[in-house]
C-alpha cells in the first residue's frame, strides 16, 4: 500500500468510526430515557450527522488534501458497512436483553 493510499485509509476509516461512534452514543442515550420516539429522533439525527460529517470529509479531502478523495470515500463506505454490521448486532443485543 502506498503512502497516499495509507493515509486515504485512516482518514477514511477515522470517519466512520467516528461516525459510528456518534451513532451508538445517540442511541444509548435515547434508549436509557426508554421513549421510543426519542430513540427514531436519535436513529434519523445519527443518520444525518453521519451523512453530513462523510460528506465534509470527502469534500475537505478533494479540496485541501493531495488524497485521492475516491480512495477515501471507497474506505469510507467499507468502513461504514462493516460498522453498521456490528451497530445492528449491538442494538439487537441490547433490545433482546431489554425484552427479557
Amino acid at each position: 500500500m502506498s503512502p497516499g493510499s495509507a493515509g486515504a485509509a485512516a482518514v477514511g476509516v477515522g470517519a466512520a468510526l467516528a461516525g459510528s461512534l456518534l451513532g451508538v452514543l445517540l442511541s444509548r442515550k435515547a434508549r436509557r430515557e426508554q421513549n421510543t420516539q426519542r430513540l427514531f429522533g436519535a436513529l434519523v439525527a445519527g443518520m444525518l450527522a453521519r451523512l453530513a460529517l462523510y460528506g465534509a470529509v470527502i469534500v475537505y479531502v478533494a479540496l485541501r488534501t493531495r488524497l485521492d478523495p475516491v480512495a477515501v470515500a471507497v474506505w469510507l463506505l467499507g468502513s461504514y458497512l462493516v460498522s453498521q454490521v456490528i451497530e445492528v448486532t449491538v442494538t439487537m443485543r441490547a433490545a433482546r436483553r431489554g425484552a427479557r
